[in-house]
């Protein structure tokens, strides 16, 4: 877990550098919290058995379908930047 989270995290990194647009810490732990999380569950799918069939086939895929969903809500649940409030 700690390992997919680092990857995650050097991978937004990255990302940041080749961008003409600034990132704020707030979107680096969104996208990196996300893509660590959606990887570890469409990798590691034994997780999900014990969950609802249906449930098991909304996240037992790719991992898209985690990234996003744990992405949106943390978006809902971190709060802004002062800097992005205006």
């Amino acid at each position: 877990g700690a390992a997919v989270m680092m990857f995650a995290s050097i991978l937004v990194s990255g990302i940041q550098l080749i961008t003409k647009e600034p990132i704020t810490s707030r979107e680096i732990t969104i996208v990196s919290v996300a893509l660590g999380l959606g990887y570890g569950l469409g990798s590691n799918t034994a997780i999900l058995v014990h969950l609802p069939q249906a449930i098991s086939l909304i996240f037992g895929g790719s991992g898209i379908v985690p990234a996003a969903f744990v992405a949106i809500l943390l978006n809902i649940v971190l709060p802004k930047d002062k800097k992005t409030e205006a």
